[in-house]
């Protein structure tokens, strides 16, 4: 095997598509349910890959849960200072302030 190519290849069809990281701060973040982690994590997605728009049909269909449970998860989110919702959207703040309370 040559060593000195430095190709990675990688041929799982379903990690083609990437992966999501969940901070630490968010996994552990005793007053979230496990729901609003991984949407957390998903408007995470999001804002790393630039995407300006996001609708709640989309979300609906990721997290396969009804419109109304992400209001209410983005709604406990906004309470822990996970994200701030106002008239230009949502800013997804950093967990580990959120937990300090600096934000």
């Amino acid at each position: 095997m040559d060593t000195d190519k430095g190709l990675l290849i990688f041929e799982d069809r379903v990690m083609q598509h990437g992966y999501m990281i969940m901070p630490v701060a968010v996994l552990t973040h005793n007053k979230l349910s496990i729901e609003a982690k991984m949407l957390y994590c998903i408007l995470l997605d999001y804002s790393w890959r630039s995407k300006k728009e996001v609708k709640y049909t989309e979300l609906s269909q990721i997290m396969t849960t009804e419109e109304d449970k992400i209001d209410k998860y983005l709604k406990e989110l906004q309470i822990n200072d996970m994200l701030t919702i106002n008239e230009n959207g949502i800013t997804v703040n950093d967990p580990v302030n959120a937990l300090r309370g600096d934000h």
